[in-house]
């Protein structure tokens, strides 16, 4: 792996975009959270830009690939940055997610992308924060239960 100048492991940089479905039923609002199965986690859907692709364009084709729902992507409504290293390879990672608001009028049938995830659920916004596996989620969530759905977005 090759070294910067301070003898350190080159890092590398990604970008991905996800969404957080929002319904509301019964006053409450409702999002999709997915359990991937290794690492075992639950977790929004999300996933890496192609090239050429823009994150409202990713966030919209990874939601649909991760969860079989079709939605818009409306207002950003949040970036996340952590650290990881790749596990395969050693290589250290920093990656970016923009998550953008996006709804539905009805909690549709989540068709799971079986390859990575063994479930996927419709679950109240207080539920989704208590599951998710990764603070940086729980406070996406937060930002999105706490944004005014209607015509501006």
């Amino acid at each position: 792996m090759p070294n910067d100048s301070n003898g350190q492991a080159n890092t590398e940089y990604l970008r991905s975009a996800g969404g957080v479905l929002i319904v509301i039923s019964n006053h409450t609002r409702y999002t999709v959270i997915l359990h991937r199965r290794e690492p075992a986690e639950w977790r929004l859907p999300k996933g890496k830009l192609r090239p050429g692709e823009t994150p409202r364009q990713a966030a919209v084709r990874e939601v649909y690939e991760e969860t079989g729902i079709r939605a818009a992507a409306g207002q950003l409504i949040g970036t996340t940055e952590y650290d990881y290293v790749e596990p395969k390879t050693g290589q250290g990672v920093h990656k970016q997610v923009l998550f953008y608001l996006m709804s539905v009028p009805r909690r549709e049938v989540i068709q799971v992308e079986e390859a990575t995830f063994d479930e996927g659920r419709w679950v109240s916004v207080a539920e989704a924060q208590q599951l998710l596996t990764f603070p940086n989620e729980q406070h996406i969530v937060h930002q999105a239960a706490a944004y005014p759905l209607g015509s501006g977005w």
